[in-house]
């Protein structure tokens, strides 16, 4: 199937693969402010996050966005999840979220005996947060270790799109909550991106590497278009 795939991607995408210099995904390059997207939408969600930088930036393979980043000198970390609703839910969608994150431990929590401590939640106009510490981690066999990551999300919905951001800071101490303010401020949606074919065709590769040909098929019909009107990519074609 994937060889037959290649094939088929050959042949139609036969100006489309690598930029000089591409950018990770469709999400814009990254200096401090960046904007996040689905490759479907014409609007983004952009934040500020002055000394980070970009550990992971991942198409979900429900087809949302993960976008993982960290500020070692801070000891800040984030992570901005958007999640492709199918269709329209309530208002309370962010609190059902919170709900299964503050009862159900991940996988990471599980193994390492985390336990979320003094957990608030509050909500504004149009979006919900989410506070909680975690005094302590264990690994199996070791002893346990005080980290006091101390955690703060917030989470809303624009049209079909669930949109939460995380923020974390190990070793958290008193006085230290104006460094989530800021950032936590900054988010908002930004409207009227310009599309080019990279960012479509990085999409459908995307999906492509984790075999979801179904859905790499639109946005690679995309970039052909885009490229049909006015070639922008190189020549040389990635490997399948």
């Amino acid at each position: 199937m994937k060889k037959s795939m290649c094939a088929v991607l050959a042949g139609l995408m036969l100006n489309v693969p690598l930029l000089a210099h591409s950018q990770e995904h469709n999400a814009t390059e990254f200096a401090g402010r960046g904007i996040v997207s689905l490759w479907n939408k014409t609007w983004g969600v952009e934040v500020y996050l002055p000394g980070f930088h970009i550990e992971i930036n991942d198409v979900t393979p429900d087809g949302g966005r993960f976008v993982q980043f960290s500020n070692d000198t801070a000891g800040l970390m984030a992570s901005l999840t958007l999640t492709d609703l199918p269709s329209k839910l309530s208002k309370y969608a962010c609190h059902d979220v919170f709900r299964d994150m503050i009862r159900r431990p991940s996988i990471v929590e599980t193994a390492a005996r985390m336990k979320k401590k003094n957990i608030k939640t509050w909500q504004t106009a149009d979006s919900a947060f989410l506070e909680f510490t975690v005094p302590s981690m264990r690994r199996r066999g070791k002893q346990r270790v005080d980290v006091n990551l101390q955690n703060r999300l917030v989470c809303f919905q624009h049209e079909d799109v669930l949109v939460d951001l995380h923020v974390s800071k190990l070793d958290f101490q008193p006085g230290e909550e104006h460094l989530f303010d800021p950032i936590l401020d900054s988010l908002k949606i930004y409207e009227g991106l310009t599309r080019t074919s990279m960012d479509y065709f990085q999409a459908g590769t995307s999906y492509f590497l984790q075999s979801d040909f179904k859905r790499a098929v639109p946005p690679y019909a995309q970039a052909l278009a885009l490229e049909q009107d006015g070639p922008q990519l190189k020549k040389n074609s990635g490997t399948c």
